[in-house]
């Protein structure tokens, strides 16, 4: 009976889910060679019933299902969800590292600004853009010969 015990409270914890549901496993065939077998939607609920928070989508997703599972296809099922959850948190993980390594490697003139100056030297970057922009041809999208396509002398582009 202690074994049964083991698995109403067994937790993952920092297992894979492949050694997770071997040490399950391990548990009910035990507990069967002493003639105390356990059906497999009652192993599958007790691996369920362990899983962290972060397994709910795929504990809902199982737990919903209508048809029975065989234990093959529902390991499956877990360790799927599982690489997915380490291939996203693989992913969230090097972010920050790229991040950084793409600042530290930044031009070093730059790394003694003060934000007000990049901020400043964005807005002048952009007023020449502007103004070489308005230089160009000042009839290129008016159908007005007076250079201005709606009569408010240019009110509505914000000049």
């Amino acid at each position: 009976m202690q074994i049964r015990r083991e698995l109403q409270t067994i937790r993952k914890g920092n297992r894979t889910i492949y050694e997770y549901c071997l040490h399950v496993k391990t548990l009910a065939d035990s507990l069967a060679a002493s003639g105390h077998p356990i059906s497999d939607s009652d192993l599958q609920q007790m691996i369920l019933n362990g899983l962290d928070s972060n397994y709910d989508a795929i504990v809902t997703t199982l737990t919903t299902r209508v048809d029975d599972i065989n234990m093959d296809d529902f390991q499956a099922h877990l360790s799927a969800f599982d690489m997915r959850m380490q291939a996203q948190q693989g992913i969230l993980a090097s972010e920050p590292i790229a991040n950084i390594a793409a600042h530290s490697g930044s031009n070093k003139k730059h790394a003694h600004k003060t934000p007000n100056q990049s901020h400043n030297k964005f807005n002048q970057h952009r007023s020449q853009s502007r103004n070489q922009t308005q230089n160009r041809d000042p009839n290129r999208f008016s159908s007005n010969p007076s250079g201005s396509s709606n009569g408010d002398g240019g009110a509505a582009r914000g000049e």
